[in-house]
């Protein structure tokens, strides 16, 4: 095609107006008779290239302004969510993300363990009222052996889990606790002894919440499993102090039905008292607590020394 056919091809597509049917066919008429005559051809070419680059600007700006308002008509601004609903549906994900850590590290043969020694001591409890201290000695031996089968597991077959390390020390409180109380509503053990191991073991998990608190990212569960970034390890004169409850414990139970000499118990509740206010002070200065190696405490452990470490950007000018 010559500059003459492409006017005319271009006129052919922007038909809109029965004026430009006209003078599409005025074109064609007068191609044909201009053909024969050079001079008018190219006076016609110029005529009709300075028309149509008059016209194609505004066609061009029309079509585009219809087509804008058309988008604009058709697009919605998107619905904002409430605030309410927002922090609903988030809490609700913690709460399941919560749930799942705790399930998973339930499931260690270590925790299950802890667990059903959790689930038997209210039974313990009530052999010791009812006076049946021979299965309540039996249970009591169980209890122990229980203690130290779920630690012994854990380290041996690498089944070390951060619920562990509160779940186990809460579980041996739990126990000593509510068969002390037991063998003081009986007769047998002193109460002094029992309100300090009572205070002390209060006292702890008090210290230990406010510290972990402390340490726990915003917006984490403090008791999430999956998200701490400290977990519980005992000192050794805590050990020993349980230890030392365990064996008082079990001499309250053996007294009366072996007629157990009232001076080694008397000895035994003495030394376990003095352990167990050593065993407080041992938890100050937070030696008992370590990282906890969580994955998702790690990343943002990594994350905020990799923020401090970068230099700030300057701004340009």
């Amino acid at each position: 095609f010559d500059t003459f056919d492409i006017i005319g091809y271009f006129t052919l597509l922007n038909i809109s107006t029965e004026v430009e049917v006209i003078s599409l066919a005025m074109t064609t008429l007068l191609r044909v008779w201009a053909s024969q005559n050079t001079t008018l051809r190219s006076s016609f070419r110029k005529t009709a290239r300075t028309s149509f680059e008059r016209q194609r600007p505004v066609r061009i700006l029309s079509f585009s302004s219809n087509s804008d308002s058309n988008k604009n008509s058709n697009i919605k601004p998107p619905i904002e969510q409430p605030k309410e609903e927002r922090d609903a549906a988030e809490s609700e994900s913690k709460s399941q993300e919560l749930m799942r850590h705790w399930m998973e590290q339930l499931r260690s043969p270590p925790n299950i363990i802890t667990s059903l020694r959790i689930l038997s001591t209210p039974y313990l409890s009530y052999l010791i009222v009812t006076e049946q201290y021979e299965l309540a000695l039996l249970g009591g031996f169980i209890a122990g052996g229980s203690d130290y089968l779920d630690g012994y597991i854990a380290r041996t077959y690498n089944m070390q889990t951060v619920l562990g390390s509160f779940l186990d020390p809460v579980a041996d409180k739990f126990l000593v606790n509510v068969v002390a109380f037991s063998l003081c509503y009986s007769g047998i053990l002193p109460v002094p002894l029992v309100a300090i191991w009572t205070l002390r073991d209060v006292g702890l998990m008090i210290g230990t919440y406010a510290v972990v608190k402390s340490r726990t990212e915003k917006g984490n569960f403090v008791i999430d499993p999956g998200t701490t970034p400290l977990q519980v390890s005992a000192t050794n004169i805590s050990k020993i102090n349980t230890g030392l409850q365990f064996l008082t414990l079990s001499l309250a139970v053996v007294q009366p039905v072996y007629g157990l000499d009232p001076q080694i118990l008397e000895s035994c509740c003495w030394l376990t008292g003095a352990t167990t206010i050593a065993s407080a002070f041992s938890y100050i200065g937070h030696d008992a607590f370590t990282k906890s190696g969580n994955p998702l405490q790690a990343d943002a452990t990594t994350r905020q020394a990799a923020s401090e470490a970068t230099p700030p950007t300057p701004k340009r000018k």
